[in-house]
């Protein structure tokens, strides 16, 4: 799971407003985009998924005890 997505659902779950803010790409200079080998394509969708089940599992724990704040 991309460190991003993390700390995005851990920052709504405390109950932090998020804004999106959009953003222009530019073209590319140095010609088309190459992908990635296949298998570290499924190595890193694996991660991912797995990445994803202990974040719900630590929301889930974290759901059972009450938020401190400062």
């Amino acid at each position: 799971m991309t460190p991003n997505a993390e700390l995005y659902l851990r920052l709504e779950r405390q109950g932090h407003r998020i804004c999106n803010i959009p953003e222009r790409h530019r073209a590319r200079s140095n010609g088309p985009s190459r992908s990635i080998p296949l298998v570290k394509f499924f190595r890193e969708g694996f991660f991912a998924l797995v990445g994803l089940r202990r974040l719900k599992r630590d929301l889930a724990l974290a759901n059972q005890a009450p938020l401190s704040r400062r």
